[in-house]
């Protein structure tokens, strides 16, 4: 009964809890704990301090728009089908014990359910005011939502209350800032009886809401994280920390959560371990809803500090876990029930150790995410878990002499295991392998160590990163086998052996294709514009990313060596995109004089094309219709800074433009840096920025060093083309049709090569779902092939 006691404590302390980005990482938005404003003047009330979390619970729904954030068409529907599931998980979660009786409340009514013709409250605040992600901003969004019901949902009709607002959530973004991050949250001074509520998204990007709803529905029932400032501890084997992304798409199927969280909760039968025992079964916790507690017997407290088994299976709302098998949790609650640490929210902090930690069976950190070696047997086959082999011990650093041994699935879906206490002797022969990594960081093993059943047969993965390859296995074994097959006849020392990986180095031999449709147009009294279809990076294939153009003209041509020899000349670099259409404006030019022009084209490799066609005009007196303006091309030219640290993409795709043209133009950063500003004739932070060509233009974009690059993880050719999709009444594009008849798939990525929106074809993208910027996109082939290409999105 202490059990629920300090559960209510946690909930009357914790003044919000958020959960974790769908990244893993950490973001300077994410909000953090305030525990400078926790309160200790509202008290847990003793009649519920001594009940399990059961019953049926009433929830209202508060839903809520901004001036600034509408609801997408259709949230209803969305809505309906995500609280549905979410009242599904926590059905099974606790084998019927909760159920949730949900009231959605809106400024035109409140129902049950939803018809399509419901109309929100809107919040006195715009959507950017709450998405500071600070405490103060976001409890004031729960009052504001409870004020704007103007009490007709409050404490006493009522167990909970959640507010659902317009838009996605920030824990799923890929650039989280201004957007509202879910949460858990908790005030001091009650508005219509309530001191706490979630707050959760109309939608979440590329994902589904449910697990972050559960997640902090855990939370208002009184659960911590187990994940810390935003590093995973126990991975996706809880929906407390990574388990809330399970499923397809992430966050649709969330994982259990953990047997000590269903232990506390008083969702499953106990029962204690603390004699040896043979072949003891054990059923998935989701069939039997039992867990085995098996008291550390050295430990100072053997009620507090002890191992707790239970057996997942991947069904349900576990089916999309990484692997299956007996969960051994290591608890300690001294810390996972400390009222202090509760308020916290820190009981997984470390210090001095956790509360709730699980012991991996392959030794490699759940906090990867979970994979199918941390159960027992799982992935590597391990069937004994002796604490010291696995250097855990006592926190008194006593000696554990307890071991679980002889763990086997079985085919009628259950587990069976032996528990041995003392120094009564394993009746199986286990072996020891110790599996090593050289050079240290070159890479990885799927197993570090463990004790292994005699004559079982082992596989190790050796895992290379980024930069090196497998090169051999030494030591007990010399083989160069990846993965690798071990027979556990005796004790056995491996490591595996990796060497740097060179790139093979590919001599570009073959130059660009001779322009051959070069034309010559005279557009003002002493100006031409010349037009031509680029070539290829070899021949016609293959586009340039650091290309030269070299123009050479004269006023006279009679044989190619003299004119070459006589020419002027005239050179550029610029990216080349293979079979685009090129254009160049050539001024200062004199009247009633014959020009005769022709271009090479120049790669990376400096393999030059041949000459192209030698194109000619006549300069004249220009000739203007009575009322018409002459047409006035401008050139743009830009220079990056420093030197290699970025391009710069240019819509429309030209270095000349008609007078009045809008550009769009995106700073791409090189790998190591970040998009500083723009300098030259304009100044600007925008990234794209519009410009309106009125003369001759001249811009640099600046970049700067980043030390971190590690989030970069595809390379895509940059020189492809770019569409633009605008929102504004500017004439460009609003939406482009992805209908080719041999397209598969479209991916869009973000400037930091991270998926952002995955669709099958044919698709129509609007680009409501992102925020401005450039997205690469890749279309997948029904041969097998990809093509790349960019997006701008620009909006009010």
């Amino acid at each position: 009964m202490i059990l629920f006691l300090v559960l209510i404590l946690f909930l009357n302390n914790v003044t919000f809890a958020v959960p974790p980005h769908i990244s893993g990482k950490f973001f300077h938005q994410q909000p953090k704990i305030d525990y400078s404003e926790r309160s200790g003047s509202l008290k847990f009330s003793p009649q519920l301090a001594y009940k399990s979390i059961s019953g049926v619970k009433k929830v209202a729904v508060i839903i809520v728009d901004f001036r600034d954030q509408k609801f997408s068409s259709g949230w209803q529907q969305n809505l309906l089908e995500g609280v549905e599931r979410f009242k599904l998980y926590y059905n099974e979660v606790s084998d019927g014990k909760i159920s949730m009786d949900i009231t959605y409340f809106y400024s035109n009514g409140s129902s049950k359910t939803l018809t399509g013709n419901e109309i929100p409250y809107r919040m006195p605040r715009n959507m950017a005011y709450y998405a500071q992600n600070t405490l103060l901003t976001l409890t004031q969004l729960v009052k504001d939502a409870l004020i704007a019901a103007e009490g007709i949902v409050s404490k006493n009709d009522f167990d909970y209350v959640m507010v659902l607002h317009a838009g996605y959530g920030a824990e799923s973004m890929p650039d989280p800032s201004g957007y509202i991050w879910s949460a858990y949250v908790f005030w001091t001074g009650s508005v219509y009886g309530f001191t706490d509520g979630i707050i959760f998204p109309e939608k979440e990007y590329n994902a589904s809401f449910v697990g972050v709803l559960c997640h902090e529905f855990g939370h208002q029932i009184g659960l911590p994280d187990l994940y810390y400032n935003q590093q995973s501890v126990v991975g996706s084997w809880c929906l407390m920390d990574g388990g809330l992304w399970c499923g397809e798409p992430a966050g649709y199927t969330p994982s259990h959560i953990s047997c000590w969280a269903k232990k506390v909760l008083g969702w499953v039968d106990v029962e204690i371990i603390s004699a040896t025992i043979k072949n003891f079964s054990l059923k998935d916790v989701k069939e039997e809803k039992k867990v085995i507690k098996i008291p550390i017997l050295e430990a100072d407290n053997p009620e507090n500090e002890y191992f707790l088994l239970e057996y997942r299976k991947k069904t349900n709302f576990d089916s999309y876990l990484k692997g299956e098998g007996l969960l051994i949790w290591r608890i300690d609650d001294s810390i996972a029930l400390s009222e202090n640490r509760l308020s916290a929210n820190d009981i997984n902090s470390g210090v001095p150790h956790l509360g709730v930690d699980l012991i991996e069976a392959d030794q490699t950190p759940a906090s990867n995410g979970g994979d199918a070696g941390d159960p027992f047997p799982g992935f590597t086959s391990q069937t004994l878990f002796k604490p010291s082999l696995w250097n855990v011990y006592a926190y008194n650093n006593a000696e554990i002499k307890m071991s679980v041994s002889r763990i086997t699935e079985n085919y009628d879906n259950s587990i069976t295991f032996d528990v041995i206490f003392g120094e009564e002797e394993i009746e199986e022969k286990y072996y020891t392998l110790i599996v090593s990594v050289e050079p240290q960081n070159a890479g990885s093993v799927s197993i570090s160590s463990g004790s292994f059943l005699s004559g079982s047969t082992i596989q190790v993965f050796a895992f290379p990163y980024e930069g090196y390859e497998f090169d051999k296995w030494t030591g007990d074994i010399i083989s160069l086998e990846n993965p690798l097959y071990i027979v556990m006849d005796s004790d056995k020392n491996l490591t595996a052996l990796f060497k740097e990986k060179f790139a093979e180095v590919v001599i570009d031999t073959i130059p660009p294709a001779a322009i051959t449709d070069l034309f010559a147009q005279q557009i003002s009294s002493n100006s031409v514009m010349l037009s031509w279809t680029a070539t290829g990076d070899d021949g016609y294939i293959g586009d340039i990313k650091n290309g030269e153009y070299i123009i050479v003209f004269s006023t006279y041509f009679e044989e190619m060596n003299n004119f070459l020899n006589n020419a002027y000349r005239i050179e550029f670099s610029t990216s080349v995109f293979a079979n685009s259409k090129q254009n160049y404006i050539i001024s200062s030019l004199s009247y009633d004089t014959t020009y005769y022009f022709a271009l090479f084209l120049i790669d990376e490799s400096s393999n030059v094309s041949d000459i192209s066609n030698i194109a000619s005009v006549y300069i004249r007196e220009y000739e203007y219709k009575e009322g018409a303006e002459e047409r006035i091309y401008c050139n743009l030219y830009i220079s990056i800074q420093p030197p290699d640290s970025g391009q710069v993409v240019v819509e429309p795709m030209n270095r000349a433009f008609l007078k009045g043209t809008t550009v769009v133009l995106y700073a791409d950063p090189y790998m190591g840096y970040e998009f500083s500003h723009w300098s030259g004739d304009i100044n600007s932070n925008d990234n794209p920025v519009r410009i309106i060509i009125s003369t001759n233009v001249f811009i640099t974009a600046n970049f700067v060093g980043i030390k971190n690059t590690s989030d970069t993880s595809l390379t895509f050719d940059y020189n492809k083309k770019i569409y633009v999709i605008s929102k504004n009444n500017d004439g460009i594009n609003e939406k482009i049709i992805f209908d080719e008849k041999d397209v598969e798939e479209i991916k869009l990525f973000s400037s930091k090569h991270n998926v952002v929106l995955k669709k099958k074809a044919p698709y129509v993208f609007d680009g409501e779902e992102l925020p401005v910027g450039l997205y690469i996109f890749e279309t997948k082939l029904k041969n097998g092939s990809k093509k790349y290409g960019f997006i701008v999105i620009i909006k009010n």
